[in-house]
């Protein structure tokens, strides 16, 4: 099959999971034997990438930039198809790339539900971008107007069900593909004998939990001496400063048991996930975090929230625990439950736990459900 990824951005430092998701499935649709292109004004090269790149022009007015692109995309989609007819289009939910109505009655179009725009403003309690609020207008007619859904997990798909109407039936839950079953040998970021790391993964902004880590780190620096934390991603900019600044502000009485390594990518961020004892993905809401799973996979035990997508992955008591979002005091417990109990000190065989996940079972389930998209489209 011919299939085409649509996304706002594809950019190494800003596209966080929807990135990781495109790379990931793009290869293993290749592997697969299919061509794969992934199409956006944002393009950052991607090392081991099977699939091609395409940039379309970015030049349009902020205030409806992603409304815009959607003409853009349809564009470009009728230049690919003359080139080689196009079986299926996969686009996010975030990126609005399939909302001019023309894509969908031309292609067989997929929305990939990864968290709506509406639902991260929501979350952070503020608006990162010029168009938001013409986005979070228009994503409720967005998801209606496409026939065909996949979400990552069941908790998304019951999002998508409750605030927006999706039809139940319309939505089909194929989990995130993950395909780093290997030994990484970089590790830059070793951490001082004798201390236990702590290690935050993700964006540093209030939806990822980052505050609510922060405060919780104040109470277990208190009560432990020999424990320091490591923030693994990129910073956010604010109307003033950014949520590192924030951070480092915040945490100063401990700045020397405290680091931050910015946006790290590939083997590099694996190897310090690796060089963390205990992972904390203390987030107030996730679909299904890769954060979760590349630390799965790497033998770390997860201290997550409750209520989302980390309810599929994890299993509490077995390779992680799992908190009400948002508390700083349980979080706080948790962590040093974890350490008394010497959980750091186990490197758990996760294999078993993400190996459903992992692109040899995935990558078959995407085929068979484009197959199907293709096949009854227009019916």
């Amino acid at each position: 099959m011919n299939i085409i990824f649509l996304t706002t951005n594809y950019s190494l430092q800003t596209s966080g999971g929807i990135g990781s998701y495109i790379h990931t499935t793009g290869n293993g649709l290749v592997r697969a034997g299919h061509k794969v292109t992934v199409v956006s004004p944002v393009i950052t090269e991607r090392n081991g990438g099977l699939y091609s790149l395409c940039k379309i022009r970015s030049e349009v007015n902020a205030l409806r930039r992603r409304l815009e692109l959607s003409k853009i995309f349809y564009s470009k989609l009728l230049e690919l198809n003359d080139d080689n007819p196009i079986d299926v289009v996969e686009a996010t939910d975030w990126g609005m790339e399939a909302f001019d109505s023309r894509i969908g009655n031309k292609f067989p179009v997929v929305m990939r539900l990864h968290t709506p725009n509406s639902v991260v403003d929501k979350l952070n309690g503020y608006s990162r971008l010029k168009d938001s609020t013409l986005v979070n207008e228009s994503e409720a007619e967005y998801f209606l107007k496409v026939k065909y859904l996949s979400s990552p997990s069941k908790a998304m798909a019951q999002l998508a069900i409750d605030h927006y109407s999706v039809d139940k039936n319309s939505v089909k839950v194929i989990n995130n593909p993950v395909d780093i079953f290997c030994k990484q040998t970089c590790k830059p970021f070793l951490k001082n004998s004798g201390v236990t790391r702590i290690g935050f993964l993700g964006r540093l902004e209030t939806r990822k939990g980052v505050y609510v880590f922060a405060e919780s780190l104040k109470l277990i620096f208190d009560q432990i001496d020999n424990v320091e934390s490591c923030f693994i991603g990129p910073d956010t900019r604010l109307s003033k400063g950014s949520t590192g600044n924030e951070l480092r502000k915040s945490l100063s009485p401990w700045s020397e048991r405290v680091s931050f390594t910015g946006h790290l990518d590939g083997v590099e961020k694996l190897a310090a996930i690796e060089n963390c004892d205990l992972i904390v993905l203390p987030s107030l809401w996730e679909n299904f975090p890769y954060a979760c799973l590349e630390s799965l996979v790497l033998g770390k035990y997860v201290i997550a929230t409750q209520g989302s997508g980390f309810d599929e992955i994890i299993t509490p008591g077995i390779n992680g625990t799992l908190v009400t979002p948002g508390d700083s005091k349980a979080l706080s417990d948790a962590v040093i439950n974890a350490l008394a109990e010497k959980k750091h000190h186990v490197n758990f065989d996760n294999r078993k736990v993400v190996e459903r996940f992992s692109v040899n079972k995935i990558i078959p389930e995407i085929r068979n459900y484009y197959k199907w998209v293709k096949e009854t489209h227009g019916h």
